[in-house]
């Protein structure tokens, strides 16, 4: 169900914002898609008003939420036992929950999984903290032992999320169990990738975003960066691939995915000045092109 927020005033009914509150009728089990409000309406108290009038129409909605101190961050899981797989997505993910739904859905037959949203993406909140890899390093600590507790974890990264993996696996190595890289750059190849290219790409795609051209393409079926995201969101079920599609809308290019690649660079060196991995268990996905990668 979609709601259109309204402020009355003399003269005209004004919308302030958008609510989708995805309603399940069979298990009860609701989830909330999105909440907006104008951004001159922000901390007024309005955002807390609408999640309770949520609470009263939809009881069951699913919101689960962790302090990190620097922000709240959103976050699913999915599964239980005593192996615990923590997803960490790249920079510029606009949702994590739908960019690792396959993954997180079969990976949880085997165990709890748990994936979050980096401050200024999907549910989650926004920071004024810099991305320098002691915050995440720190953020990532706070989130695995409220939600995790004392159990050790695998952590599964995709693309620049493999420097806070890292960082996390060699300051708290008695936390880990394994390490699994989805298609991620090393540390030595993000201490000298270009923060520039990734700085206009960011911009770009903001631009594009911006003026609705983002709306267009994927009107036709064309998702932004074009490798992987068009047989990615194709794969995805109903509700969730408008979720997804909704998340897209909003967040592809957004300003605090600019914080993180401009700390590339000093990020990656931190992490080789750092100790090494050890025995650490590690599994490495990566390929160019091909049949076997889509299928992954």
């Amino acid at each position: 169900m979609e709601l259109v927020l309204e402020q009355f005033t003399e003269c005209h009914i004004e919308p302030i914002g958008v609510v989708i509150v995805w309603e399940n009728k069979e298990n009860n089990e609701n989830f909330l898609g999105c909440l907006f409000t104008k951004p001159d309406l922000h901390s007024k108290g309005i955002g807390t008003q609408i999640w309770k009038l949520i609470e009263e129409t939809y009881p069951n909605t699913c919101r689960e939420y962790v302090d990190l101190g620097s922000y709240q961050a959103h976050y699913y899981s999915k599964g239980e036992g005593e192996t615990v797989f923590v997803f960490i997505t790249g920079s510029g993910t606009p949702c994590a929950y739908t960019d690792f739904y396959g993954l997180q859905k079969q990976l949880s037959k085997y165990g709890q999984t748990i994936t979050f949203d980096h401050a200024g993406s999907g549910w989650s909140k926004t920071t004024k903290e810099p991305r320098k890899i002691a915050n995440l390093v720190e953020e990532l600590s706070i989130l695995i032992d409220k939600v995790v507790g004392e159990k050790k974890v695998v952590l599964v990264c995709h693309s620049l999320g493999s420097l806070e993996a890292i960082g996390y696996a060699q300051k708290y190595p008695e936390r880990m169990s394994g390490m699994i890289f989805l298609d991620s750059g090393t540390p030595q190849f993000y201490s000298t990738d270009s923060e520039l290219k990734a700085i206009v790409m960011n911009r770009g795609f903001a631009c594009i975003r911006a003026i609705g051209l983002n709306r267009l393409l994927t009107g036709i079926g064309v998702y932004l960066p074009l490798y992987g995201e068009n047989v990615r969101h194709s794969k995805l079920e109903g509700e969730v691939r408008t979720i997804d599609q909704a998340m897209y809308y909003r967040f592809v290019g957004n300003t605090k995915t600019l914080d993180t690649v401009r700390w590339m660079n000093e990020n990656a060196k931190t992490i080789l000045r750092g100790p090494s991995l050890g025995e650490l268990p590690i599994l490495v996905l990566s390929s160019d092109s091909g049949k076997e990668w889509k299928a992954v």
